[in-house]
This record gives structure tokens, C-alpha cells and sequence, in this order.
């Protein structure tokens, strides 16, 4: 599937239920596909609520094709009869220890496809287009999407607003939903 696939089953979801100007909110992924509905229908949402979410490019692209080409050549490497056998758990250590997309290794191989493929596309270029109020919760310390990442998307982003949570890391909404609804309900409330 690709990004407006899936932005289109929420529309089309959002159609069903007869759900008028919802708040969109996403986490991570979820807040890329928020971004991206917000571009496509801007008539659908009433406000945006993004929590350490993908969207932005990274500083780092010569970093990202080393690490691609690093795979294609172990992947090579293990392919010889006597490494065929640590194939498996080499991959596994890799994607989880050194280049930290777990998200990625769990997904199988037909999600994997469709992982890359939604995550190619970045929205920098298309922010300040969004006009639809946003909130930005971002965990100071997140290492998947860094702070910079929604202090950059809280800059292009005309009508948004930026709250930082101090030690705190990518997994807001599971890792602290109370101080996560809090944020939320203020902003909505005000």
C-alpha cells in the first residue's frame, strides 16, 4: 500500500461513520497519515494532534544510503554456504541494536515492502500548506523521530504548536497517556 492508500481507507472510514471535521490524531506513522490527510481533504479535519511523528526528512542521507548498502552487502555476504546459518540472527541484531527499526524487522516481508514504500515519501515541502489547527507532543529524548524533527515540522506548520515532554521518548502515548490526554484536552479545551 502506499501513503494515500491508506490515508483514503481513513477517509473512507471516516465517511461511513458520518464523522464530521474530526481530530485527527496520530502517533509516529499515524502522524504522517494525519499530515498527509490534511493535505489531500483539508475540508476533513477540524484539528490535528501529532505525536512524535514521521513525515520529516532526515538531516543524514549519505548515513541512510551507507546503512542501505550495508545490507545489500551482507545480505550478499550471508548468502555463502558457512554464514547462510547466522543469517537470521545477524539480521535481526542488526535491526534491532545498530540501526533501531524493530518496527521494520517484525513487520514480514509483504509489510516490509509497504514500510519502505509509505517512508519514502517526506511532507517538508508540503507543511505549510496544512492550514488546520495542530498540536505537536513531542518526547525530548525520542531517538526514532528526534526533537528536531517536530521542532522543524512546528516551523513549517503555520497554525501548530510545539509541547516538549522532558524525559520522555518516542512511546508517549503508551508510556505516559495520562500526561498525553492532558495535553490534548487542553489544546481543545482553550
Amino acid at each position: 500500500m502506499s501513503l494515500e492508500d491508506y490515508v483514503n481507507v481513513i477517509r473512507d472510514l471516516i465517511r461511513e461513520q458520518n464523522i464530521e471535521h474530526p481530530v485527527l490524531v496520530g502517533h509516529s506513522f499515524g502522524g504522517r497519515m494525519a499530515l498527509k490527510l490534511a493535505l489531500m481533504y483539508p475540508e476533513i479535519p477540524s484539528h490535528l494532534v501529532l505525536i512524535d511523528a514521521s513525515g520529516i526528512a532526515s538531516k543524514n542521507n549519505a548515513g541512510i544510503s551507507f546503512w542501505k548498502r550495508f545490507t545489500k552487502i551482507g545480505k550478499r555476504l550471508f548468502e555463502l554456504p558457512v554464514l547462510k546459518i547466522f543469517f537470521k540472527p545477524a539480521r535481526k541484531f542488526f535491526y534491532f541494536y545498530i540501526v533501531r527499526q524493530r518496527d521494520y524487522y517484525l513487520a514480514g516481508e509483504k509489510l516490509q515492502k509497504t514500510f519502505l514504500k509509505v517512508h519514502a515519501v517526506y511532507l517538508d515541502n508540503d507543511l505549510p500548506q496544512i492550514q488546520t489547527p495542530t498540536l505537536i507532543i513531542w518526547g525530548a529524548l525520542d531517538k526514532v523521530t528526534p526533537l528536531w524533527k517536530g521542532q522543524k515540522m512546528a516551523e513549517l506548520l503555520p497554525n501548530s504548536q510545539l509541547q516538549v515532554i522532558n524525559d520522555r521518548g518516542h512511546n508517549l502515548p503508551l508510556g505516559n497517556p495520562e500526561i498525553v490526554a492532558q495535553m490534548i484536552y487542553n489544546y481543545l479545551r482553550d
